[in-house]
């Protein structure tokens, strides 16, 4: 359904530029929790986050089971890299 993908490669391992891509053609069929929790996870890795199972962030690796929300530990990892 949503899916980051990194379109322009900077020097080593980062990712200069992000796509964040939508499938759009059944939005329908998904609840706003649900779509908050994809584009917080999405949006996430375009950050650096990787995907963690942990409760309270939206990076876990099964959305549905997801937060709404970055988690202090997320917060802080994006902090301390911008």
């Amino acid at each position: 359904m949503t899916q980051a993908s990194c379109i322009v490669a900077g020097s080593g391992d980062n990712c200069d530029r992000f796509h964040v891509r939508y499938d759009t053609s059944n939005l329908s069929t998904y609840s706003n929790d649900y779509l908050y929790r994809a584009g917080c996870h999405e949006f996430g890795h375009t950050v650096g986050l990787q995907h963690r199972e942990v409760s309270g962030s939206c990076m876990r690796q099964n959305i549905a089971n997801a937060a709404t929300q970055y988690s202090t530990h997320d917060k802080n990892h994006i902090n301390g890299r911008y």
